[in-house]
């Protein structure tokens, strides 16, 4: 799949391995997958190219920088990341054979060997450098993006009582998916469950997970729909990914979340027999290098390394690499087998789990294409605080409405047993918890452990067995939050300090306490038991307490916490003295953080407010301008404020306020340039319980503000400069 894997030489292997795929075009899939495997397709294809006649879609190609394999810090280069094929001029001719349309005239096709009958063609587009040109690319291989058109997009719903219940919960994923040819369940779990049961195997490459993933995952295709015309959406509603990032980035981390699942499960562990030949390791620190393979142990015996390499090192010998272990095993994905006779234990893999953990991570995410966010039906109605009529604007909500609801049109998780599919509606659906919203302090305790408190007052053997599953997928799902599959987590290694990602692991722990104590007592604990005190001294006490607590543990890097401990006492005093409320507020009727206990009555009003990626925006705004990155928070929260003022019957209740487009632009000085350039910023209301910050043309304002009732539906945000920063 490399782009530096020169045609000429494997000219002559590709061009044999093309007719050969046509030659064995009746075969089935699992026939020719079982094959790839024997002693004769190895002699005849060649040990590299071995698994090039399972299937593959058109999901983007894998491209690498040129390196020499032999030293060190050639593993993981910047260029080690998935590239989105529209992104490239060519692709390389070791993608041309895995690039099997699912999409062919218009229609999804998955067929074992759908591309095979193309294959003169695709032999008369390549360029003589052995290169593909899509200008003359036939179009069933042009890239996903450039063919989806033809599929359609669902047609915005408004609420309608004649019509809602009509509507699938799973309707939009639906109407791309219903077209794909997929394997019937029996014989999906067949194929699932042997990629699971290889998860430990020395032998199985991470090229081979990857294209088993491809294959096994047709709704990996939906980070790539095509985002609806501006006539058809609402003026208020925005397009694209609800995270801010790109579809290619978020199709990356996603597959970077598989491929940290693949290395957790490969530990190499002393007090584990049999894991001395397993490489996770070194492929979680390292990645890998142009031939998908981690460096070898030996590699970093030299005397000295480049910077990031010494720091993947140090990460990878220092990390205490049994508590990962041990996460594993508590989720069940692996079961540890201790025989008196020897004196290390071995594991033994759970296949279902593992399979169920799979699918899991290959779906989490799909629903920050907005795009694919549900609308409550009539039938449905209410949905976690959504009327009939309204859109799910949170991803995680939005995915359990439709495994709730519409199971059936997610293919994987359809084709599970009733009891796997159990253990991923309790991580998506019964938990209502998001572990980033606590060590981030992202949350107020209200919305955070509500529902789980309930939960876990009940014990169960196999309720502790899902809540680890949860924790498990929670870690490889923000190993994955740097988008370059290829280089290992680089997330934790590279950008995370090792004590942070250690504190992050010892967290879990703290989510049992919610059992026995209240949810403000165990969110309090776990600001103080997380406040920097080598850098800043003792934990704070007293009425600013909560919020600085709060905006320092969001902050989580030591660099970033000088810098908003330092800024939060230069704020004006109405800009702090908000930051102050809305912070301390618990979103939990009757329940008050002990530093606040002397608040007044106000406290006892709501609701409260959960600014949804306000630690990001603090992360990359304070490094600029720590002053104006907590004005333009407060100013979030005042408005948010104006938009759901304060109300004795909404104590206990929360409004979450998604600030992703305003993160996106990463420090004020963007925000401030992009209204030079004719922009302005909205924070818009959804419905009772959400808003969002959004960036308008200023040639919509006329038109957005002669909207009958926009005075209820939206404020208009003061970030042009005089407003966030007046004073030097």
């Amino acid at each position: 799949l490399h782009a530096d894997l020169h045609a000429e030489r494997h000219g002559g292997e590709w061009a044999s391995e093309l007719e050969s795929c046509s030659s064995r075009e009746g075969e089935s899939c699992s026939s020719r997958r079982s094959s790839t495997s024997t002693d004769d397709e190895e002699e005849r294809l060649g040990p590299r190219h071995s698994d090039l006649s399972t299937p593959h879609s058109t999901l983007p190609a894998m491209r690498r920088a040129r390196t020499e394999p032999d030293s060190l810090n050639t593993y993981a280069t910047r260029a080690g990341d998935l590239t989105l094929g529209e992104q490239l001029e060519v692709v390389p001719r070791t993608a041309q054979v895995l690039f099997r349309s699912r999409f062919i005239n218009g229609r999804c096709n998955n067929a074992p060997l759908g591309m095979a009958r193309r294959v003169p063609s695709m032999l008369r587009h390549l360029s003589g450098s052995g290169r593909w040109d899509f200008r003359s690319a036939p179009a069933e291989l042009l890239p996903l993006p450039q063919t989806l058109h033809s599929l359609g997009l669902p047609q915005e719903y408004t609420p309608n009582a004649s019509g809602m219940g009509k509507i699938r919960a799973g309707q939009r994923v639906w109407q791309y998916l219903k077209d794909t040819e997929v394997l019937e369940p029996e014989e999906y779990m067949r194929e699932l469950r042997s990629v699971a049961s290889r998860m430990r195997d020395p032998n199985f490459t991470l090229r081979e997970f990857h294209d088993s993933m491809v294959f096994l995952f047709p709704e990996l295709a939906l980070y790539y729909v095509e985002e609806a015309s501006a006539a058809a959406r609402d003026p208020l509603e925005p397009g694209g990914i609800t995270s801010g990032r790109s579809n290619g980035d978020e199709y990356r981390r996603t597959i970077c979340a598989l491929f940290a699942v693949y290395w957790l499960m490969r530990l190499n562990l002393p007090s584990v027999q049999g894991s001395e030949a397993l490489d996770g390791q070194r492929g979680f620190c390292f990645g890998v290098d142009e031939t998908w393979t981690p460096p070898p142990a030996d590699s970093w015996q030299q005397a000295t390394l480049p910077e990031e390499a010494a720091q993947r090192l140090n990460f990878m010998l220092t990390l205490e690499w049994e508590l990962l272990q041990q996460l594993v095993e508590d989720a069940g994905l692996l079961e540890r087998v201790h025989d008196p006779a020897m004196s290390v234990a071995r594991v033994c893999i759970n296949v279902d789990r593992t399979a169920a953990m799979l699918v899991l991570t290959a779906i989490h995410d799909i629903m920050k294409v907005h795009s694919l966010l549900p609308t409550v039906s009539m039938e449905n109605a209410p949905f976690r605080g959504h009327k009939a009529g309204e859109l799910i604007r949170d991803h995680d909500a939005a995915l359990a409405y439709v495994l709730l609801h519409d199971p059936e049109a997610l293919p994987c998780f359809a084709a599970l047993p009733t009891h796997l599919q159990s253990s991923i509606l309790f991580t998506q659906a019964d938990m209502h918890f998001n572990h980033g919203h606590l060590v981030q302090a992202e949350a107020p305790p209200g919305p955070l452990f509500s529902q789980l408190k309930s939960l876990l007052e009940v014990h169960s053997e196999q309720k502790d067995q899902d809540v680890a599953f949860y924790f498990m997928h929670w870690f490889t799902d923000l190993s994955g939050a740097i988008p370059t599959p290829l280089c290992g987590a680089e997330k934790f290694v590279i950008k995370f300090p090792k004590p942070v990602l250690s504190s992050f692991i010892k967290s879990f722990s703290i989510v049992q306490r919610i059992a026995t104590h209240s949810a403000t007592k165990v969110y309090e604990d776990f600001l103080v038991e997380w406040w920097p005190t080598s850098l800043l001294g003792a934990a704070p006490t007293g009425p600013e307490s909560i919020a600085l607590m709060r905006l320092i543990v969001q902050a989580q890097l030591p660099s970033e916490q000088e810098r908003v401990y330092d800024a939060i006492f230069k704020v004006d005093e109405d800009v702090r003295r908000s930051l102050v409320f809305e912070l301390s507020l618990t979103g939990i009727a009757g329940e008050k953080f002990e530093r606040m206990r002397s608040r007044t009555s106000d406290a006892a009003a709501g609701p409260a407010f959960l600014v949804y990626y306000s630690p990001a925006w603090i992360r990359s705004a304070v490094q600029a301008n720590p002053r104006a990155a907590l004005n333009m928070l407060a100013e979030v929260y005042a408005r948010a404020r104006d938009l759901f003022p304060l109300r004795n019957d909404w104590n206990g209740q929360n409004v979450v306020v998604y600030i992703d487009q305003l993160k996106g632009c990463e420090t004020d000085q963007v925000v401030q340039e992009s209204i030079t350039n004719g922009r302005f910023w909205l924070l818009v209301k959804k419905n009772d319980f959400e808003a969002a910050v959004e960036q308008k043309s200023m040639e919509a304002m006329p038109f957005l503000f002669n909207q009958p009732g926009i005075e209820k539906r939206a404020r208009l945000l003061r970030f042009w400069r005089g407003a966030l920063d007046p004073k030097p």
